[in-house]
């Protein structure tokens, strides 16, 4: 809808019956990211930097007239219109409210089962800031890392429950979401990675977890298939050749049936490298990287404060490894 001269509202909600628009992979959700980005409690989505606010919505007894079984949507408002407050804060909670209202229109109408959404009433803002004054950005500094997202009660086991030396600090999503979750912990100092403690050579130095429920978990998993970072994409297929350039990260899938349904999970490890050359890793090495992934996986998926067992996940299997230097 649109008020010559005055703004427009645009709105779109589609049943998640092929990947969503919009990215859900681990580095467009978490908190923390470059890019300016929002969350709020409750709602599980985001909004900020160019992108109109989106959120996942659960239709419990399906969706109508879908060519399969679904019970999941996702809504995107767009609000252009003065709003009450100040900034783009206030826009991005006035998308937020929009397409929470859209989605509760569709599921009562609909009779599908399940609590109606809550109008959001805050919105968390969930990015770092970095400045230089160099022109070629050689001394960029983070000045601000929001503290909502420090310390996730959720995240605090990753790294440090691990084994893995260093001292960890963690930070996470807080949407409370049953359908997504998004842990990262560092053992580098989080405003200059210079500060840190000596470590051993090849230690692992960054985590991730994240996970996906129901249909945006089949979601998750094509948008990664499509840049060959599924777990099936090179099933099989180990190699210790580390390209020119090429992060020594390994990642490494599970499946598990949760509150909300068949949930992937994806676990990470960045691995320190003192030098960016081309390398070849022993065979022991490579053992070790997924050793360490198994052991992050296995401490995610049992921490007692962490998301897995906050949604009562079990029945989970390992899926497969993926090298981030291929």
């Amino acid at each position: 809808m649109t008020w010559p001269g005055h703004g427009s509202v645009r709105v779109r909600a589609a049943a998640l019956v092929s990947p969503m628009p919009m990215s859900v992979k681990v580095e467009d959700i978490v908190a923390g990211a470059e890019e300016e980005s929002y969350e709020v409690p409750g709602v599980t989505g985001r909004a900020g930097g160019d992108r109109q606010a989106w959120i996942v919505a659960e239709c419990a007894a399906g969706l109508d007239r879908q060519v399969r079984e679904v019970s999941q949507m996702y809504v995107t408002a767009d609000v252009d219109l003065p709003v009450p407050g100040k900034g783009k804060q206030s826009r991005d909670l006035m998308g937020f409210r929009t397409a929470v209202h859209v989605a509760n229109g569709i599921t009562g109408r609909q009779k599908c089962g399940g609590s109606p959404l809550a109008e959001p009433t805050r919105i968390i803002d969930t990015y770092e800031a970095d400045v230089t004054s160099d022109p070629d950005g050689s001394n960029i500094r983070t000045v601000r890392v929001d503290e909502p997202g420090l310390g996730a009660k959720k995240c605090r086991g990753l790294g440090r429950r691990t084994g893995f030396p260093g001292k960890w600090t963690a930070v996470g999503d807080l949407q409370n979401s049953r359908l997504l979750n998004v842990c990262t912990a560092t053992s580098l100092d989080r405003k200059d990675w210079t500060e840190t403690d000596p470590m051993p050579w090849d230690a692992v130095t960054d985590v991730s977890a994240a996970s996906w429920a129901g249909e945006l978990g089949r979601s998750a998993v094509e948008q990664y298939d499509y840049t060959g970072d599924s777990y099936g994409f090179q099933e099989g297929r180990r190699t210790k050749v580390i390209s020119e350039g090429e992060p020594t990260e390994l990642a490494l899938w599970a499946r598990s049936t949760c509150a909300a349904g068949s949930t992937y999970h994806r676990v990470t490890v960045t691995m320190k490298s003192g030098s960016l050359d081309e390398r070849t890793l022993s065979g022991a090495q490579r053992t070790t990287y997924s050793h360490n992934a198994r052991e992050l996986m296995d401490a995610y998926l049992t921490d007692p404060e962490g998301w897995p067992r906050q949604q009562r996940c079990h029945d989970s299997e390992m899926l497969g490894e993926v090298e981030g230097w291929r």
